[in-house]
């Protein structure tokens, strides 16, 4: 993004990254490095570093074309995956970055993975970005209950899943307000961002279609029974 390469350093022999680094691809010059000893520059309780001091892992980069009657332009964002030290969240966390200079912004919390999940790095979905730049994961929801979303109630069944949209800028998004003002340090509630919710039918033309293994990636989400969407219905 912007001509700057964003990337992980990682120490020899080691599995986590020792640190972020951005480097103008014209020049060759690093603009900058985020470490374990300047890591979000926000809060220290809110350092994005994780309980035992690794960084959280670099995930993908986001450009947002925000138009709406008081704003127009690009948000330029870093993503990462990782609790950080000192945050109460029920399951993984996404975290937001700065991608002019690597300063921690804010996290997405309470992302719950199903028990049938895999070990991967990432929670199990799958990434995508709308021709606005709006951050979308899709993923399969394996919580058996009722979740209303948007003011619609989905229930899925016992070994049932439903195809679930998540949209981050729907996340940050204030209800009625015309203005996109995210919080510094906020956190915020993953369950805030979806979009719809669909159940995954569990036959075709009468032949059982087996559920559990995701087209859209590893295996399912679990969200908390009863967690609500809703948002703005049209997002700039």
């Amino acid at each position: 993004m912007y001509g700057i390469l964003y990337m992980e350093e990682f120490p020899s022999n080691s599995t986590n990254p020792s640190d972020w680094v951005a480097i103008d691809l014209c020049t060759g010059k690093t603009l900058w490095t985020d470490d374990a000893t300047n890591l979000g520059g926000g809060s220290p309780a809110q350092s994005a570093l994780t309980s035992t001091g690794q960084i959280t892992s670099l995930m993908c980069g986001q450009l947002l074309d925000l138009q709406n009657p008081s704003q127009y332009g690009f948000f330029g964002y870093l993503w990462s995956q990782g609790t950080p030290a000192g945050m109460n969240s029920i399951g993984a966390t996404l975290n937001l970055f700065n991608a002019e200079n690597g300063q921690y912004l804010l996290s997405f919390v309470n992302l719950t993975m199903s028990a049938s999940s895999t070990s991967s790095v990432f929670p199990s979905f799958t990434l995508v970005d709308d021709s606005q730049g709006d951050l979308l994961m899709y993923y399969t929801n394996t919580t058996a209950g009722n979740q209303t979303v948007a003011g619609t109630k989905i229930n899925t069944l016992v070994g049932g899943e439903a195809l679930e949209c998540w949209n981050a800028t729907q996340c940050l998004y204030t209800p009625g307000s015309i203005g996109y003002r995210p919080t510094f340090n906020g956190l915020y509630n993953f369950a805030d961002g979806i979009m719809w919710a669909a159940p995954v039918p569990s036959t075709y033309n009468g032949n059982p279609i087996s559920q559990g293994a995701s087209p859209f990636g590893y295996s399912g989400l679990s969200m908390p029974t009863g967690s609500g969407g809703g948002g703005v219905p049209m997002l700039w």
